[in-house]
């Protein structure tokens, strides 16, 4: 019903409107650049992949492993054995013996006996 003065209005909220296409052809395209770009840098590495296998094929293996003299493998256990000793208890008893007239200038631990 209108009114004297009033403009009928016609609105059509089911008919759509054009759309552009150019942005759907835009992003279609940046796509298969994307997807080009990954195919040719899966083949490149894929090349180069096997021009490493082939290259560490053809490499000899080396010889036999150096022989460590005695003394310096006993050094090495030593050290391993003063790494593993139990030092948090270790220090936890020189700090509950503490006293102020006396200092401790160094610890020892016998590595052998594990004190």
């Amino acid at each position: 019903m209108l009114r004297p003065g009033m403009l009928r209005l016609d609105i059509d909220f089911v008919r759509a409107r054009p759309r552009s296409a150019w942005p759907g052809r835009l992003l279609f395209a940046i796509a298969v650049a994307v997807a080009a770009d990954a195919g040719a840098t899966y083949f490149r590495l894929r090349e180069a992949l096997h021009a490493d296998q082939g290259r560490l094929a053809a490499v000899q293996p080396r010889g036999a492993a150096r022989k460590v003299p005695a003394e310096e493998l006993t050094a090495a256990r030593e050290t391993v054995q003063r790494l593993s000793l139990p030092w948090t208890q270790l220090f936890g008893a020189l700090e509950s013996a503490a006293s102020p007239q006396v200092a401790l200038l160094s610890v020892e631990p016998d590595t052998r006996s594990g004190k």
